[in-house]
């Protein structure tokens, strides 16, 4: 017995390199209940299910305008930039026309998104409260149930939206309006009163160059203040969108790469040589990421059997390249299945072309 696990020992030490090399790291589909998806004619609804389905399609709208806010605050950051001289009046007051236009559209983004968050931090409390009812409602089969199995198999169901609920009400607790955003839109709506002013002085009689030239500047330290919010308000908005369960909506926000560059380590099970094992992988902000695989046992992790680092490139569109000694070893695809998983599909490994199209699963650890 003892011959048999040193010799499976050393073939998965002799199988793994290539795995490890290419630092793989894979994914699986399926398909859940979606939001148009309707009961049988002769069965009718639970209303915890029903109400619960409604709220989580109120707030995956309002995610999905959250994602355009995120677009325009990004956007309207180039409106900002303005030039350190200008040639004449004319030019001056046409610049003040265009940097006051902008700032007016950032006060309003403002406030839609101060309007915006209260009522979605509604919708995530009653989301919640609805994940509890339902967890609830699988508690109630699971003392019906006679038999032991199927009433491990509903608490299992009660925990996860138990887990859910959980998820929601933690995020609506930490999402908010940056500090000190009201306090900065108040100087620029100031700003834009001076704004509107100088297009009236400006139509009266010309100024001299310095006058401009300094005129001009107070124009671009305005618009250094309308940008620095703009860019603390997309922030806030990302950071909101981090908690949602939309591959799209987080793929969109950029949440997917903040979620792989946290520090957290994630694991996936594989087989290697006919082992079955667990490999664990770790991306840091600097562009490298480490790798290490153990035998899996039937309490967890077992010995070490491999381990290695190198260097990566996780592109916006989910493209996830590893390289090697700068030379570029695997290439596969991202994709995001919830706040604390997400999937990998190889494309190409150089270094084992069998690999290409096969995928696992990361989850986090605890």
């Amino acid at each position: 017995m003892r011959h048999d696990l040193v010799a499976r020992s050393t073939n998965v030490r002799r199988a793994i390199p290539a795995a490890l090399a290419a630092l793989c790291v894979l994914a699986f589909g399926g398909r859940g209940l979606v939001a148009g998806d309707e009961p049988p004619a002769d069965k009718l609804p639970e209303p915890a299910l029903q109400f619960a389905k409604e709220t989580t399609r109120q707030r995956t709208d309002a995610e999905r305008e959250w994602t355009m806010m995120v677009e325009r605050l990004a956007t309207c950051r180039t409106d900002f930039r303005l030039a350190e001289e200008v040639a004449s009046d004319g030019v001056l007051r046409a610049e003040a026309g265009e940097l006051l236009a902008s700032a007016k559209k950032l006060l309003a983004d403002r406030k839609e998104m101060s309007t915006n968050l209260h009522r979605f931090k509604a919708t995530l409390k009653k989301e919640a409260d609805n994940y509890r009812e339902v967890a609830a409602l699988y508690k109630s089969h699971a003392e019906q149930a006679r038999s032991e199995e199927i009433r491990e198999d509903y608490l299992q169901l009660a925990k996860a939206y138990e887990r859910k609920a959980t998820d929601v009400a933690e995020r609506e607790r930490k999402i908010g309006m940056p500090a000190g955003t009201e306090a900065k839109a108040e100087v620029i709506e100031e700003g834009n009163l001076f704004l509107e002013r100088l297009q009236d002085a400006l139509s009266v009689g010309s100024l001299g160059e310095a006058e401009r030239r300094a005129l001009a500047a107070r124009l671009n330290k305005h618009g250094v203040r309308c940008k620095a919010l703009a860019e603390e308000l997309r922030q806030a908005v990302e950071t909101l969108l981090q908690g949602s369960d939309s591959p799209e909506t987080r793929r969109k926000s950029g949440a997917v790469k903040s979620d792989i560059l946290n520090g957290a380590a994630w694991s996936a099970p594989v087989t290697v040589a006919g082992v079955k094992c667990v490999t664990v992988i770790r991306f840091e902000q600097s562009g490298n990421c480490s790798q290490s695989t153990y035998v899996m046992e039937p309490n967890g992790k077992g010995r070490l059997v491999g381990g290695g680092r190198g260097a990566f490139r996780l592109d916006p569109d989910g493209t996830l390249t590893f390289y090697q000694a700068g030379l570029q070893v695997e290439t596969g695809t991202v994709t995001f299945l919830g706040k604390d998983q997400w999937s990998y599909r190889i494309r190409e490994n150089v270094l084992d072309v069998t690999l290409a199209g096969k995928q696992l699963t990361f989850t986090r650890e605890r």
